[in-house]
């Protein structure tokens, strides 16, 4: 495309322009997710192998957590992180729910 009045040629450039930027961005975000990968394989962490969990999500789940031998036993990692089912029932049939993130 090759406009010929002055509006034009800006538009061109300013699209010109983002699109860069955005080659840029996803460059960086590329560079930080690998980044993201090699630390936490190099702590020695398998979340990543579990379905859904990328290295964004294991670097924050290892950065909240921390040392997860810390906590005495599974029950008390999930009530932690709020992922502990909580009873939810006011009569039969008995369900539970979790409390979420937070």
């Amino acid at each position: 495309m090759r406009p010929g009045d002055i509006a034009g040629k800006t538009r061109r450039r300013m699209v010109a322009e983002l699109i860069e930027d955005l080659v840029s961005t996803v460059r960086r975000l590329k560079a930080i997710k690998a980044e993201q990968a090699t630390a936490v394989r190099d702590r020695g962490s398998s979340l990543m192998s579990r379905y859904g969990v990328g290295p964004d999500g294991a670097a924050r789940i290892l950065a909240d957590v921390g040392d997860v031998t810390r906590f005495a036993d599974r029950n008390r990692l999930a009530s932690w992180t709020g992922t502990a089912p909580l009873d939810a029932s006011s009569g039969e049939p008995r369900h539970c729910r979790t409390t979420g993130p937070g």
